[in-house]
């Protein structure tokens, strides 16, 4: 039994964050194809050991793009909130009101 290895879709670059449904589709076949040459008396052959060592690396890059991925998330879902417009309108009239020496009490 043959099968393709070739990836559903290649991603230049890494791909961007937000393909791990994609990642996790690839990782699922890449797997099905590795349990599939293992399992086969082909897999034992010099070619067939290379297309399972192929399979395998493969099949570990999609792991280090989807570990990728979710670091990135973590990181943005840890990350405090940028300020908000009216936020930054105050701060930036505190600042010129500092850099001009004068004092500016604010109320909200």
């Amino acid at each position: 039994m043959l099968r393709s290895i070739t990836p559903v879709m290649s991603q230049p670059g890494g791909g961007k964050p937000g393909g791990a449904g994609i990642l996790q589709t690839q990782l699922s076949r890449y797997e099905t194809q590795l349990a599939d040459w293992c399992n086969c008396p082909s897999g034992k052959t010099p070619e067939g050991k290379k297309i399972i060592s192929d399979l395998q690396q493969k099949a570990d890059s999609v792991k280090l793009q989807i570990r990728q991925i979710e670091d990135v998330r973590a990181r943005r879902a840890s990350a405090p909130s940028p300020p908000t417009g009216a936020s930054l309108q105050s701060q930036d009239v505190a600042k010129s009101a500092f850099a001009s020496g004068l004092r500016l009490d604010v109320f909200a």
